[in-house]
């Protein structure tokens, strides 16, 4: 959680002071003396100084992303074993019960996934043939990644919203279902998490200034594989 090691190391800093330094009317911390006047103000810099250190900027989240495109050359591949990720049947608008179940999601570390059907998912079997058959389109959103990115929210994209009619394959297992998705992708971009930023994305005001935006551009193919899946509420 954003912050919580920050305030961690804020605490252990003042306790420190508090229970373990005092000698007199002075605070010793790794050599240095303050006054109980002036140890506070000392201390709100050390924080800030540490604070500010934790996110990174434009250019170190930039070379990073930079740097993870030349770690995968050829692919970036996500393998996931089914008791990693959640799989339901469920539908666009889950409060509408009027609507059919047409939709399996998976989640996984915050990346959503969903593959749509020309038929209500009761209406045809669960068999990979029959999932192949009417296999609509499959969307990806949050493409979980490695790449060091304090204070800002970044994620690989695809080219479009949806791939239709291709880049999905269903196999039957013991244990499951087995589904693969090809597709690519085509940026890295993101926001910094400040509330400048987060300000400047409200609807009220369409314009973004490039402090806040990073963008590193280059086209990647792009396999997320998942073994033995098991479909939750059916």
């Amino acid at each position: 959680m954003r912050g919580e090691g920050g305030f961690h190391k804020l605490c252990f800093v003042l306790l420190f002071a508090k229970f373990v330094c005092p000698i007199g009317r002075y605070y010793r911390l790794n050599g240095l003396s303050f006054s109980p006047m002036r140890h506070h103000i000392f201390f709100i810099f050390y924080f800030t100084s540490w604070s500010a250190s934790a996110q990174l900027s434009k250019s170190q989240v930039t070379d990073h992303i930079t740097a993870w495109y030349a770690s995968h050359p050829d692919t970036y591949e996500l393998r996931i074993s089914g008791n990693e990720a959640e799989a339901r049947v469920t539908r666009y608008h889950p409060e509408r019960p009027e609507e059919s179940d047409d939709l399996i999601e998976i989640n996984y570390q915050g990346m959503r996934i969903q593959l749509k059907f020309d038929k209500p998912l009761a209406e045809i079997t669960l068999s990979a043939d029959s999932l192949q058959l009417y296999f609509s389109y499959v969307s990806i959103d949050g493409i979980c990644h490695d790449i060091p990115s304090s204070g800002w929210d970044i994620h690989p994209h695809t080219p479009a919203s949806s791939l239709r009619k291709q880049g999905v394959t269903f196999s039957d297992t013991d244990g499951g279902l087995d589904i693969t998705i090809r597709w690519s992708i085509y940026t890295v971009m993101g926001y910094r998490d400040s509330q400048k930023c987060r300000d400047e994305l409200s609807p009220a005001d369409g314009s973004v200034s490039e402090d806040c935006y990073v963008s590193v551009d280059a086209v990647l193919p792009l396999l997320i594989a998942f073994s033995r899946l098991r479909l939750i509420g059916y």
